[in-house]
């Protein structure tokens, strides 16, 4: 905490005694938020334990200091200062230094960055993906998602926060290429603990050979490795990935086609284990895509192949922990069981979401997503996905729709194979567009999504069929200048049966595990937010959940909360 203090006190020193020799080389920044929840449980008639009312929030303070040496070199740092409700006189306030880089140019050529870093490749190699749902259910105006990828650090494209460094140039030529394209980064994954824990590391980087602006070929590399004498334990192990992309285009006036993909293949390796197995496995994801401009329309589709021993810790690691237990009523009921992860929290608990890359497949929730869990680079899938979209010119609507038909390699407990067929519908319709003289948003909004999972077979242990479905559907009224009324439902339901593999630490399928659901989620929102100005919100949400079980192991309940949420950038 004293390293805290001397940080500010040195910030505001400086912003104050030097701010005028050195202009505007020195800054200050952040954001500032307010939260409180009011959350009412509504269990079974005969809960006698659970609480029926639960308050929580906090109020929050990130300062940064932003210094600029010289024109070639930035410095970042910010502070976090946090107080729960329910601390007084400071006994709830934490300090935690949120963030802390220095980037800059050598050479008016060369790109660096050490300390925090926000980095991705390919989506098999490193990127944070986008899965659980996250592209079939609406934002509901991005206020809860605003608060989340801030504090996650997920508002960076798909990009993961790591501490590291990395480093980026072009070379221009002017006969065959146009630009050769340097990226690389190395960021540490988890100190040593000089016993039994290896130090782990993450490095990798890309080549992008741009031959025009119609053609491009690249190569990425990563790889999650041990130090090896780093801590007494001799065994180490490492999984590099190394894969190659492509991206033709062919343009013209009204059309443009594109051709693109990306293959490659993995190794995991552990050292010094005579019991580790070597896994390695390839992958290929080839498509094309064709752009109507006069309509503002976009269709693309992929084949794609990714082997069942295909692992990519960067590529593979889930936003959703659901190891994790959320934060309001974790436990419920008279024997107080765990409650799982449902569709409130998805929506504001940071806690229940993944910050760090992780080795091994994580555990997921079928009802979420079966086909594709770990993103474009699930392993043991191979299909065809198509995707279609369209703009009005006008701005008065978009839409977009996508299909996807895939199937296990290899059978998983059997010889049979897995079926997935999913498909995803979302529109948004600018009603004030269509209004004359009316210069207020309205903007109505609905999604669809269904998903189903089917095996068949001799056996009963091979019959599997998961059928997963979504609606969402949404209102966004501005009823005065910077004043607006919002309203959302969204229904989830998951009935069937499936069987979930069982790994062992070497990614070994060793056992499964037989899974059926009956259950389904209701999420009602409504509430109101007025924008001050582009940087301070203050929003009033109510919020009714129903997360109703008849698998006979989960007890059914209710949540309706009150939030109000204060946000302002600065």
């Amino acid at each position: 905490m004293k390293k805290v203090i001397l940080i500010l006190s040195l910030t505001l020193l400086f912003e104050g005694g030097f701010a005028q020799d050195l202009g505007k080389r020195i800054w200050l920044s952040g954001q500032a938020r307010n939260v409180l929840f009011f959350d009412q449980f509504e269990g079974a008639a005969n809960d006698t334990v659970t609480p029926t009312r639960q308050n929580s929030g906090h109020t929050m303070v990130d300062l940064a200091a932003n210094i600029q040496p010289n024109k070639n070199t930035f410095i970042h740092g910010m502070v976090r200062i946090r107080n729960d409700y329910g601390g007084f006189w400071s006994g709830g306030v934490t300090f935690d230094v949120r963030q802390l880089y220095l980037k800059g140019i050598i050479a008016n050529s060369i790109r660096y960055q050490v300390g925090d870093i926000n980095y991705k490749l390919s989506p098999y190699t490193l990127r944070n993906p986008e899965h659980d749902l996250e592209n079939a259910f609406l934002d509901y105006t991005d206020i809860y998602r605003e608060i989340l990828d801030y504090d996650l650090f997920y508002d960076f494209q798909n990009s993961w926060r790591q501490q590291g460094a990395a480093v980026d140039f072009a070379l221009q030529f002017e006969k065959v290429i146009s630009e050769l394209q340097f990226s690389g980064f190395i960021s540490r994954q988890n100190p040593s603990n000089f016993s039994t824990v290896n130090e782990r590391l993450y490095t990798g980087g890309n080549i992008t050979a741009v031959q025009s602006k119609y053609l491009s070929v690249g190569l990425n590399y990563v790889n999650m490795f041990d130090l090896l004498g780093t801590a007494v334990d001799s065994t180490v192990m490492s999984n590099p990935v190394i894969t190659a992309t492509y991206e033709a285009k062919y343009d013209q006036d009204d059309y443009k086609v594109t051709l693109m993909g990306e293959l490659g293949n993995s190794s995991m390796i552990i050292r010094n284990d005579t019991n580790a197995p070597d896994l390695s496995d390839y992958f290929f994801d080839l498509g094309a895509a064709l752009d109507y401009k006069p309509f503002g329309a976009k269709l693309k589709i992929r084949y794609k192949n990714v082997g069942p021993q295909f692992f990519s810790p960067g590529a593979q690691t889930r936003r959703m922990n659901y190891s994790a237990i959320p934060l309001s009523y974790n436990r419920y009921g008279n024997t107080q069981q765990l409650r799982s992860i449902g569709l409130m929290d998805v929506l504001r608990d940071a806690s229940i979401y993944q910050t760090t890359l992780r080795t091994g497949l994580m555990s997921y929730n079928p009802a979420y997503g079966n086909a594709t869990p770990y993103g474009e680079a699930t392993p043991n899938r191979q299909g065809i996905i198509a995707d279609l979209s369209q703009k009005d010119k006008k701005q008065r609507w978009d839409a977009t729709a996508t299909l996807g038909m895939l199937n296990e390699i290899v059978g998983t407990g059997t010889n049979e194979l897995k079926s997935y067929t999913y498909y995803n519908a979302k529109a948004n319709a600018y009603v004030d567009k269509f209004i004359s003289n009316w210069d207020k948003q309205i903007k109505v909004s609905a999604s669809f999504w269904s998903e189903t999972t089917d095996r068949k077979g001799a056996f009963e242990f091979e019959n599997v069929n998961l059928q997963n479905q979504s609606i969402d559907v949404g209102l966004d009224f501005e009823f005065m200048k910077d004043g607006f009324l919002m309203a959302s439902y969204r229904d989830l339901s998951s009935v069937g049966n499936d069987y979930m593999a069982v790994r062992d630490g070497y990614q070994d399928v060793v056992n499964y595990t037989a899974m059926v659901n009956d259950m389904s989620e209701t999420l009602v929102i409504v509430g109101a937010r007025y924008k001050f100005s582009k940087k301070s919100t203050l929003s009033i949400l109510w919020s009714d959940y129903t997360a109703d079980f008849k698998d006979g192991i989960n007890d059914s309940y209710g949540m309706n909360s009150l939030a109000i949420l204060f946000n302002m950038k600065f």
